[in-house]
């Protein structure tokens, strides 16, 4: 995703109102502004991931390090890290990277 390219923005918006709900708080379009929540998970993730674990994953998709998304949530990054090892070793991913491939093309399969 492009970080500014209001399109990109757009269709990734479209994409998860399949399976989160999204709220924007700030510029419509403005990336930082997005809250994603779990509303209804796609059954893939929804049977494999907490609430917590999901708005996780969700944020280092999103590009957020662990202390960022500590922040958003009003959690230790420490807790953050710990969460993440969980959700790596649950979905079978290595790495941030992987994680945020796999996000995105359980997204675009849902489309």
């Amino acid at each position: 995703m492009v970080a500014h390219d209001e399109h990109a923005i757009a269709r990734i918006k479209q994409l998860a109102s399949t399976c989160i709900e999204i709220e924007c708080s700030a510029g419509e379009n403005d990336p930082a502004s997005l809250s994603l929540r779990s509303a209804a998970m796609g059954a893939t993730l929804r049977g494999h991931l907490t609430h917590r674990q999901f708005e996780i994953a969700l944020s280092v998709a999103r590009g957020l390090s662990n202390k960022d998304i500590g922040r958003e949530l009003g959690i230790s990054h420490f807790t953050v890290r710990n969460h993440l090892s969980q959700i790596l070793l649950i979905l079978g991913v290595s790495n941030r990277q992987e994680l945020g491939e796999l996000l995105r093309i359980h997204l675009l399969r849902l489309a």
